[in-house]
């Protein structure tokens, strides 16, 4: 894969050259436990058909300009995440989020969102009262932001009531 490089005692899948194009395709990265990507050198992330599940960081994908389609996201038993995906501008389309802890994008007022056509499944939070399919501070509120269209599915925990 071009331009990917990763760390295997952390499970860090990073961009090696600035700037770059990044296409990542039919990846189970649940093969390889803790496994997430985190981009700090402002590359360009396409990931379709691929599988995230716990990660070793606060979102299993992390970066400055993400394409996430066709995807599946599963945070089922992860410890200490907050989001399925922390970045901006993001486009989230015709994904499949499930079991996640608390978001499904935080944005980090890099751009806009383009979030739809996502089936997110079970997203419950842990803190009482913080169960949004989305985290967006008040700078990254821009017109243009399209924030429709995802299918919600909430099921309680076993033995707790919905509020």
């Amino acid at each position: 894969m071009a331009n990917v490089d990763f760390n295997l005692s952390s499970g860090r899948v990073f961009c090696s050259s600035r700037g770059a194009d990044v296409v990542i395709d039919a990846i189970d990265f649940t093969a390889a436990p803790g496994a997430y990507i985190y981009d700090t050198n402002d590359c360009h992330w396409t990931i379709q058909n691929s599988k995230f599940g716990c990660p070793n960081a606060y979102s299993g994908i992390i970066g400055d300009s993400l394409t996430i389609l066709h995807s599946e996201l599963n945070q089922a038993g992860c410890p200490r995440v907050s989001s399925f995906i922390t970045g901006g501008p993001v486009v989230a389309k015709y994904n499949w989020f499930r079991n996640g802890s608390r978001h499904v994008v935080e944005t980090r007022g890099t751009g806009g969102l383009d979030q739809e056509y996502n089936l997110i499944d079970t997203t419950v939070s842990r803190r009482r009262g913080h169960r949004r399919a989305r985290e967006l501070p008040a700078v990254d509120r821009h017109r243009d932001d399209l924030l429709e269209r995802d299918c919600l599915q909430h099921r309680p925990p076993a033995g707790r009531r919905e509020r």
